[in-house]
């Protein structure tokens, strides 16, 4: 998997602080990489310091054999 782009900006509500994430992934197209982004929004991502609020992967797009997904992650700083 490579990362082709990444952007993200601070976000707060109320009660918590974190960042709005957005990333553009590249992978092989496999049986194994199109499960891995289905079960992605559902899965615990440990990231030292903060809680994955939502995953959502917006775009998918597979063309040569090689898969582009966007990703949109919220997360929170935890206590």
């Amino acid at each position: 998997m490579t990362i082709v782009a990444a952007r993200w900006v601070r976000w707060a509500s109320a009660s918590f602080d974190g960042g709005r994430h957005e990333l553009t992934i590249e992978l092989e197209a496999t049986p194994a990489a199109a499960r891995w982004l289905m079960a992605l929004p559902e899965t615990e991502l440990p990231i030292p310091g903060h809680l994955v609020a939502d995953l959502i992967v917006v775009q998918r797009a597979t063309v040569c054999g090689r898969t582009t997904a966007r990703l949109e992650v919220l997360t929170v700083e935890a206590c």
